[in-house]
C-alpha cells in the first residue's frame, strides 16, 4: 500500500490551560511558590540537549542541527514569558483538581511545566520555519503529481478536508524508496528532535530537499518522492480559484521505531487569540511508504474540526483507506 494524505483546513483551537493572565489572578499568583528557576531548567536543558550532539553530527545532518539549535535559542529568550504562563496554568489546574485524592502539589508543577514547554516548543519551531516563506508552487510543479488529481478527487478535498490517495507510486519505486529511507536510518542520518524531552513525539525525523537526498548517497527514489509531494501545491493552485500555496524548500522524512512510538495529538496551525494563524501552513501531505500496513501497528488520527460536545474524528484504515467518523 503506498498513500499519499493530504489535509487542507483551517483548523480551530481547543486549549484545556488558559495561558492569558488577568488581574483576578496576579495577587494570588505572587502567593504560591514561583516556577522561574523549574521552566528555566527545562529550557536549559533542552537547550543543552540540542548543542551537546551537535559536535557528533556528520556534515550531512546540518541542516537539522541548525533548526533545533534556532528553536532552543528562541526557547531561551522567551523563558520569563513562558514562567509567568505556567504559574498562572499551575493556579488553574491546582484550583481545578488539587483536591482530589493521590494528586500532589509536585505532581501538578511536573505535569504543567511539561506542558506549558511543549507548547513553547512549538511556537518557537514555528518561528524558525516560517523565515522561509517558500518558493512559488508553479517552480515545483511535477507530471508524476498532476494525474493523481482529477476533479472528483478535488471535490472531496474541498468537501472532507482530507484526501487519502492509494497506490501514487509503482511498486517497484516504492521498494526502492523503502530501502534508501532505511539505508538513512542506518547511518544514523534520522534523528531526535528537541520535543522528545517534552514528550510530544519520539519518532525520528531528517530535513531535506531534492538536491539533498540526491547527494546523501546513490538515491533515486527519495529525490522523485520529494518531488512528488511538493507538485502537490501547483496542482491545487491551478484547480482551486483563489488558492496561493507556496513550497517549502525541504521535506521531513520521519521513522516511528516502534515499542509505542507515538505523535501526541497537535494542530500543525493552529489558531491564535486575535483571530490569526499561528503559521503559514495551509495543507499537510503525508506520503506512507509501509508495505502491508496493519491497522493494530498504529494509526493516522484527524481531528477534523472542534465543536460544542467533542471532536469529530476520522480514523484513516488499511487497506481502504475509508475514512471511520466517531466521537
Amino acid at each position: 500500500m503506498h498513500r499519499l494524505d493530504a489535509r487542507l483546513w483551517k483548523p480551530t483551537t481547543l486549549d484545556d490551560i488558559d495561558t492569558d493572565s488577568d488581574e483576578d489572578t496576579q495577587e494570588t499568583v505572587t502567593k504560591d511558590p514561583p516556577h522561574d528557576s523549574l521552566l528555566s531548567s527545562c529550557a536549559r536543558s533542552m537547550q543543552e540537549h540540542v548543542v551537546s550532539h551537535d559536535s557528533s553530527l556528520e556534515t550531512r545532518n546540518r541542516p537539522l542541527v541548525q533548526v533545533d539549535h534556532e528553536i532552543a535559542m528562541e526557547i531561551s529568550k522567551t523563558t520569563p514569558e513562558i514562567s509567568a504562563q505556567t504559574r498562572h496554568a499551575y493556579l488553574q489546574v491546582k484550583a481545578q483538581i488539587g483536591h482530589l485524592p493521590g494528586v500532589t502539589d509536585e505532581m501538578i508543577k511536573s505535569e504543567v511545566t511539561k506542558q506549558m514547554v511543549a507548547r513553547a516548543m512549538q511556537r518557537a519551531a514555528l518561528k524558525v520555519g516560517v523565515k522561509e516563506r517558500g518558493a512559488d508552487a508553479s517552480r515545483h510543479a511535477s507530471k508524476h503529481t498532476a494525474p493523481l488529481f482529477d476533479d472528483h478527487r478535488i471535490q472531496q478535498l474541498l468537501e472532507h478536508q482530507f484526501l487519502v490517495l492509494e497506490d501514487v507510486m509503482e511498486p517497484a519505486t516504492m521498494r526502492e524508496l523503502r530501502s534508501e529511507v532505511e539505508g538513512l536510518h542506518a547511518h544514523g542520518a534520522l534523528k531526535v528532535t528537541v520535543q522528545k524531552n517534552t514528550g510530544t513525539r519520539d519518532d525520528l525525523i531528517a530535513w531535506m530537499d531534492e538536491s539533498e537526498a540526491a547527494h546523501a548517497g546513490p538515491r533515486r527514489a527519495l529525490p522523485y518522492a520529494i518531488e512528488l509531494l511538493k507538485g502537490v501545491a501547483d496542482v491545487l493552485n491551478r484547480a482551486i480559484p483563489g488558492t496561493c500555496l507556496r513550497v517549502p524548500a525541504r521535506a521531513m522524512c520521519a521513522c516511528y521505531p516502534g515499542g509505542g512510538a507515538y505523535y501526541k495529538p497537535h494542530r500543525d496551525n493552529s489558531q491564535t487569540a486575535n483571530g490569526g494563524y499561528s503559521n503559514p501552513r495551509e495543507m499537510t501531505c503525508i506520503l506512507y511508504i509501509n508495505p502491508d500496513w496493519q491497522v493494530y501497528i498504529g494509526r493516522f488520527r484527524i481531528y477534523s474540526r472542534i465543536i460544542e460536545h467533542g471532536s469529530s474524528r476520522h480514523n484513516l484504515e488499511y487497506p481502504t483507506g475509508t475514512p471511520k467518523t466517531s466521537r
